[in-house]
């Protein structure tokens, strides 16, 4: 369960976030995962806002592909969430195994940097992808330096042309 907390203002990006990844968790819901099934996992947006926001929320929720908390006077639990899930304003994407346990206090640069492909959204599988992908980081800048190094070297050789 991934839990995506709010306030009303500028979530548009973590709305398209968050519908490309309830899609993606849609196709082929069998598929496991590091032990997880796609199926195991839905999105439960629980916005943060006063009674006299409800129009926007109710523009926002008719952007969204997967389930809203619709709740209009003060959110039970509000207290919990400010607490024990560090919520102050700042969207969060805590992520919850199937049993209720909390595998990732906040996903959301984890899902923001590698989409679908860092599900169950743990932690430690943001490491493992930036692991697998540092070869060709570390083989971009090598070959980005040397692109750096002949651009210089021509743009050297051409103000020293022009000048003639």
């Amino acid at each position: 369960m991934l839990l995506f907390i709010s306030s009303l203002n500028k979530v548009d990006d973590e709305i398209l976030l968050l519908n490309s990844i309830h899609d993606r968790l849609q196709d082929n819901p069998q598929e496991a995962k590091k032990g997880y099934k796609k199926e195991d996992f839905k999105i439960l947006w629980i916005p943060v806002f006063d009674d006299d926001q409800k129009i926007k929320f109710d523009s926002l929720k008719n952007k969204i592909r997967f389930y809203a908390v619709d709740y209009l006077s003060e959110l039970p639990g509000i207290r919990l969430i400010r607490e024990h899930l560090n919520y102050s304003d700042k969207p969060i994407v805590p992520v919850l195994s199937p049993l209720g346990e909390i595998i990732n206090d906040d996903a959301m640069d984890l899902i923001f940097q590698w989409g679908i492909d860092a599900l169950p959204f743990r932690k430690k599988d943001g490491y493992d992808l930036t692991q697998k992908w540092k070869w060709f980081w570390d083989v971009t800048k090598r070959v980005n330096l040397g692109i750096q190094v002949i651009q210089y070297n021509i743009l050297r050789l051409i103000s020293r042309f022009k000048y003639k």
